[in-house]
């Protein structure tokens, strides 16, 4: 997401589609439910099932159209956020 907003910043564009995914690992997940407890009380992940206790791990994604902002204003765009710098 950095480099579409970098991108319009250096002039190079006016409008960037851009995305990122994070991806939980299974590690990172058990150690997790161990400190917040995910897992069920019988310590199985059972998140379909009647009555159901636990969770379900998965993926996150998002995708943000960044405008520069003179031309969002020009299209009278809705404008949800105003990035002003990144790092």
């Amino acid at each position: 997401m950095l480099d579409g907003y970098e991108t319009i910043v250096d002039g190079n564009a006016i409008a960037m589609i851009t995305g990122a995914v994070d991806d939980l690992t299974i590690d990172i997940f058990f150690k997790a439910s161990a400190l917040h407890g995910f897992m069920t009380k019988q310590d199985i992940l059972r998140p379909m099932t009647k009555g159901s206790d636990g969770v379900i791990s998965s993926l996150g994604g998002a995708a943000l159209v960044l405008e520069e902002f003179d031309e969002a204003i020009q299209r009278k765009s809705k404008i949800y956020a105003e990035l002003k710098g990144a790092s």
